[in-house]
Formats: structure tokens, C-alpha cells, sequence
């Protein structure tokens, strides 16, 4: 039998931020990815709380005592706009963001984040069927906003934290192995 778990914030990282922003960026673009990487980027915050607050402390001070401080006293206040993050999640999850919420940005309505189809052009992300550029964006505060930068910036952020808390072992090769050349 085999089993899989997500029992610490690498494995969540490895498995939902990563995945879902990588699928995201090669152009798996519908809402549901959307969401999901919207998902993996805020909600890293609690396993990250969970898992790893001693070492959030070490690297960031005391006064981060929880994984909502984490994101806004850390990620909000070094990433511009990562805020449309936080509430792109959470308007999701309940359509529109009353001021109980809290919210982070003025963009309260899930109908605020919406996929744009432009004529025939390429990009880094998004191609849609007919060769077009497909982008998300979001309205906020009478700006439209791409989602592909703010969440390629928050995604560096945990990549580079993810990579300092949890150092990948080196790789070990067996006595005499070499590695080929590309004339080989």
C-alpha cells in the first residue's frame, strides 16, 4: 500500500504551491487553477505557522507570532500588491469579502478577478486555443491588475524560504559514475 501525505510545510509547498503555480504559469489557465494557486500561495502562511514559527522568528523577529502576521507584516508590506492574493482567495471562498473579513485591498467580489482573451500575440504565460494571449486580471480600486506578477513575486518569496528551511540533501553519486557530456 501506498500512501501520500502532506505532513509539513515542504510537502505542501512541493505539492499545492508549487504544482498549482507551475500548471498556472505553462498556461493552465481557467479559474479553477486560479483559485487553487491562490490557495497554495496565502494558506502556506498556516502550515508555514504550523510547522516552522521557531524559524520564522530566527530569520524575521518575535513580533511574527502567527502565520497572519507572517503574511502581513512580511509578505504585504515587501510585495507590492500581494494583498490581491490574500483576498482573491478568500473572495473565492465567499463570493463577497465584507468588512468583517478584513479585507486587504478594495477588490471584494470574486467577479473582480476575471480571464482576458487578447488577439494573437504570445507571452510568457497563457496562450489560449486560437493562438491569443490570455491574462488574468483583477480590478481593484479602479486599477486592473495582472495576476501573473504579483503572484510570480509571491511565489519567490516561498520558494527562497522554502529552500532555506528545508535544504534538499546533495545529491550522491556512486564511485566512478560520471556524467556524460552532450558528445557523449
Amino acid at each position: 500500500m501506498n500512501e501520500q501525505r502532506l505532513s509539513s510545510t515542504r510537502d505542501f509547498f512541493d505539492e499545492i504551491t508549487e504544482k498549482s503555480y507551475r500548471r498556472f504559469m505553462e498556461g493552465d489557465v481557467n479559474f479553477l487553477m486560479i483559485y487553487a494557486m491562490a490557495y497554495g500561495l496565502f494558506h502556506l502562511a498556516d502550515w508555514v505557522n504550523h510547522y516552522d514559527m521557531p524559524k520564522v522568528k530566527d530569520k524575521f523577529g518575535e513580533h511574527i507570532n502567527s502565520g497572519h502576521d507572517l503574511w502581513h507584516e512580511i509578505i504585504e508590506k515587501s510585495i507590492t500588491d500581494a494583498g490581491l492574493i490574500r483576498d482573491l482567495n478568500n473572495s473565492a471562498k465567499h463570493v463577497k469579502l465584507e468588512l468583517k473579513y478584513n479585507p486587504s485591498t478594495s477588490m471584494h467580489y470574486a467577479a473582480n478577478t476575471y480571464i482576458s482573451m487578447t488577439g494573437w500575440d504570445t507571452a510568457s504565460y497563457g496562450v489560449s486555443p486560437n493562438g491569443g494571449l490570455v491574462e488574468v486580471k483583477m480590478a481593484e480600486g479602479g486599477r486592473e491588475i495582472l495576476l501573473e506578477p504579483v503572484a510570480t513575486s509571491v511565489f519567490q518569496f516561498w520558494e527562497e524560504l522554502m529552500n532555506e528551511f528545508y535544504q534538499k540533501p546533495p545529491m550522491v553519486f556512486p564511485a566512478g559514475f560520471t556524467v556524460p557530456s552532450a558528445n557523449s
